[in-house]
């Protein structure tokens, strides 16, 4: 990390479009022809694969025990780290989102899906018993938020949707400018909510009340990280949290 210099390369012949994630000194994702990859960190050597047959286009979240993210051919998986299927699951259509983990009122552990068949699931952990299925409305190509005991998502058509942790909805904005898909994943610092439409425009929300809080145009980048460095990103009053997005043009 000091030099930048690469430490070692690792390849796929089929290629990736997911996000690498690290656990445990291992770095899992999955390839466009279906396989999920296991790699050491420490010298980017494979340690096993799965192969689950279906394009993965969803990135691999983790509840710290198990491996969590879906495929094109609609299938919810959970591996343990030895590449070994925990559970599966269907949806109704593909996913191309991570999931996100959170914690329902009564205690259970969920992974909470959204995906193209306009539906929020919420599964718990263990078994993958199905707790919940939220209709959305339209598709969703980005990752649900955990806001507290709030999810926000966002869908095709111009929406932001919020709902509780029983997959009730709670609120709908639906006023981004020419309906743009929201494909980003929410994220969430401070009580704000930082999304970007497909229409390069960047948008805060609280997730209480659905109130708009600004929009800024002209970033296309993949997601959004909140962070707290002073000057670093687009700040809501100086000195506060603040969201980071890239864009197509470098900037």
């Amino acid at each position: 990390m000091g030099t930048g210099k690469g430490k070692w390369k690792y390849t796929s012949e089929a290629g990736f479009d997911t996000s690498p994630m690290v656990m445990g000194g291992r770095v899992y994702l999955g390839d466009l022809a279906g396989i999920l990859h296991c790699i050491s960190a420490v010298d980017g050597k494979k340690v096993w694969l799965y192969d689950c047959e279906n394009g993965i286009h969803s990135s691999c979240n983790s509840d710290g025990v198990n491996v969590l993210f879906g495929n094109d051919g609609a299938q919810i998986l959970c591996i343990d780290t030895e590449g070994k299927k925990v559970w599966m699951a269907e949806a109704g259509d593909r996913i191309n989102s991570a999931p996100s983990i959170a914690t329902l009122a009564d205690g259970r552990r969920v992974a909470l899906f959204s995906g193209c068949d306009s539906t929020l699931r919420a599964l718990e952990l263990k078994e993958g018993k199905e707790i919940f299925a939220a209709e959305m409305g339209n598709l969703a190509g980005g990752s649900p938020a955990v806001a507290g005991d709030r999810i926000v998502v966002g869908t095709d058509r111009g929406h932001v949707l919020c709902f509780d942790l029983a997959g009730k909805p709670l609120w709908d904005f639906d006023k981004i400018a020419d309906e743009a898909m929201v494909y980003d994943s929410p994220a969430v610092s401070e009580g704000i909510v930082g999304g970007r439409g497909a229409r390069s425009e960047n948008l805060r929300h609280r997730p209480e009340d659905r109130e708009q809080k600004w929009v800024f145009g002209d970033a296309r980048g993949r997601g959004f990280v909140a962070a707290g460095e002073r000057g670093a990103g687009l700040h809501r009053e100086q000195g506060q949290e603040a969201i980071h997005a890239g864009s197509e043009d470098g900037g």
